[in-house]
């Protein structure tokens, strides 16, 4: 399941909570990024 169904259906009425759960995905996220970018 992604993380958007999982965030929805964790928190179907607590919008801070699932933003803040696709927050912590996206920072983490970018630092892969940031991190990779780095390497090459």
């Amino acid at each position: 399941m992604s993380l958007i169904l999982e965030l929805a259906n964790k928190y179907p009425t607590d919008p801070m909570s699932y933003s803040n759960g696709k927050d912590a995905y996206i920072k983490e996220t970018e630092k892969k990024a940031i991190r990779w970018f780095e390497s090459i």
